[in-house]
């Protein structure tokens, strides 16, 4: 989460539509990175208990209780 912003602060920056289009750009590939590449890796190395912290806990933003 923390890449993401750090690419919309600098594209909202610098006001430069191409930038702002990168930056949107780059954190649409983190989040595939995370959902494709990182959690299914998190799941087979940790199994249940990495299913348990998944139920438990968001993905970006805290769970409201």
């Amino acid at each position: 989460m923390g890449f993401d912003l750090v690419y919309l602060g600098v594209g909202l920056l610098f006001f430069s539509w191409p930038l702002l289009v990168l930056s949107l750009f780059a954190a649409g590939m983190f989040h595939l990175q995370i959902v494709y590449a990182e959690e299914p890796f998190l799941s087979k190395t940790f199994g249940t208990d990495c299913q348990a912290h998944r139920r438990r806990v968001r993905r970006y933003w805290e769970r409201r209780r």
